[in-house]
């Protein structure tokens, strides 16, 4: 009789621990589909206090390369980080990290902090809203809309 509960105590564990797991299964497949959605080149314009800009990334694997660009197409900031999807609860975060200056003129020095975005992705679009954490220098939350650019980027 110990030995049937015993094993019926181990099956029931076996299954609650199984059936707690299927979502972190499917959220951990939901965010490889969005990795994969997420390669190649991505293009925004974006409107802050400072003027409007036109924003390029490109993904390749878990990593990108961010150029933005004045209305005039002059190059003034390009950098190249690595980064992760992750997903918290009801909400998926876009974080990078080792974010490398590549802007001509600059010394290459590599930012140490990671920073995350909120993110939603449709098959091509993909939107952004950085500056939401307690720890961001941001002084404002940044809302960004990428739309998929098909070809090279522009």
């Amino acid at each position: 009789m110990k030995n049937l509960f015993t094993r019926f105590s181990l099956l029931s564990l076996f299954f609650v621990l199984n059936i707690a797991g299927l979502p972190l299964l499917a959220a951990e497949s939901e965010l490889k589909d969005d990795l994969s959605t997420l390669q190649g080149n991505w293009q925004a314009s974006v409107t802050t206090e400072k003027g409007s800009s036109v924003w390029k990334l490109e993904v390749k694997g878990n990593k990108s390369t961010i150029i933005i660009e004045n209305k005039n197409g002059e190059t003034f900031f390009k950098g190249e980080c690595d980064f992760k999807l992750e997903s918290h609860g009801s909400f998926k975060a876009f974080t990078y990290s080792n974010l490398k200056n590549l802007t001509e003129g600059s010394d290459g020095r590599i930012q140490s902090t990671s920073k995350s975005s909120v993110y939603k992705l449709e098959s091509d679009t993909f939107i952004t809203v950085s500056g939401l954490r307690v720890d961001d220098s941001d002084p404002k939350p940044l809302l960004i809309k990428w739309e998929k650019v098909v070809g090279p980027a522009k």
